[in-house]
């Protein structure tokens, strides 16, 4: 993904429903690159939010 903007990121995650494969998140806190999903001032929790709606909640938990 080129792109780090919360709606693009979205997007690409809608786009890996039902590839069977694993899906890595490798950017919690890269801040000084632009890559990163932990919360923040500026986005508040959107982009652990986006992962939550197209994923899910884990079962049993």
């Amino acid at each position: 993904m080129r792109s780090s903007h919360r709606k693009t990121f979205k997007r690409h995650l809608l786009a890996e429903l039902g590839v069977p494969h694993i899906f890595n998140i490798n950017c919690w806190n890269e801040w000084t690159e632009g890559s990163y999903i932990e919360p923040d001032h500026r986005h508040g929790m959107k982009y652990l939010e986006a992962i939550r709606e197209v994923f899910g909640v884990a079962k049993g938990r």
